[in-house]
């Protein structure tokens, strides 16, 4: 597609002239279209991460990761049909071993896994899963990485903060991720809980539960709505009432901010 657009940007180049800026925008734009497609469609693969060109190689050859980008098309398809994933099938959610998970397709598996932890509100389970792929070697993609250390922050804030403080896993990459993701819905219920539970600002929290209000209106995934403001009713109660059953079970070591492993 990008190919696409850049040659008909480039086509449109000759007939721009008479224009002071179009015809510089026009064969700029046409020449990073191209270029962006040519990288994207050649397969090639940048440690663990493949781009399109080597996933859909990847998909043609290896019937484990055939199999794990269909789980993703039919996850998508039930979501929008206002299925949670906590009700799927549980044999679709079984995580690739080690060495499976060094593949990019396949590490997708590993975080719908504890994305339907997350949704059957086992936040134990959640937060040990969520510690072993982030001290693993895998190729979960970076977006994916940050999405797991906000349910970890809220796991941790739910739970008592059983294994250190949530707010020691912002580091200045998560801060950022979080302000550039701002509008995401599991990043808002992770504020919330860090505004409730962390800072106890009930005010701050008030308004951050009506701007989840207001990015769930237009959300597309209304299951996932769903499961995200359970989530925030869940903080409520653990402001209320004190730590969840089971907040204190185990002493497991947690993983640490990045910058405070440097």
């Amino acid at each position: 597609m990008n190919i696409i657009i850049g040659m008909v940007l480039l086509g449109l180049y000759p007939i721009s002239k008479n224009t002071l800026y179009l015809p510089l925008f026009l064969q700029t734009a046409g020449i990073i279209g191209i270029a962006a497609g040519l990288m994207n469609g050649i397969p090639m693969r940048l440690g663990n991460i493949n781009n399109d060109g080597y996933n859909t190689l990847e998909i043609g050859r290896n019937s484990e990761a055939m199999r794990a980008f269909w789980l993703q098309l039919k996850l998508n398809g039930l979501a929008a049909q206002g299925i949670r994933i906590k009700d799927m099938p549980e044999e679709w959610f079984e995580i690739p071993d080690d060495e499976k998970m060094k593949n990019s397709i396949l590490a997708v598996i590993g975080v719908l896994v504890e994305n339907r932890l997350m949704d059957l509100h086992k936040f134990e389970e959640a937060e040990h899963l969520i510690n072993e792929l982030l001290e693993k070697d895998t190729a979960i993609v970076e977006v994916h990485r940050r999405l797991l250390i906000c349910d970890l922050i809220y796991c941790r804030l739910v739970r008592g903060n059983v294994y250190g403080q949530a707010g020691d896993l912002i580091d200045r990459r998560q801060k950022k991720f979080m302000t550039a993701m701002r509008n995401f819905l599991s990043v808002i219920r992770t504020e919330y809980a860090l505004a409730l539970l962390e800072r106890k600002d009930e005010k701050e929290a008030r308004s951050i539960r009506e701007k989840f209000e207001k990015s769930a209106r237009s959300f597309p995934y209304p299951s996932e709505v769903e499961s995200e403001r359970e989530l925030i009713d869940i903080a409520d109660k653990r402001n209320l009432y004190g730590n969840l059953p089971g907040a204190r079970d185990d002493n497991r070591g947690a993983v640490r901010s990045e910058d405070s492993m440097k």
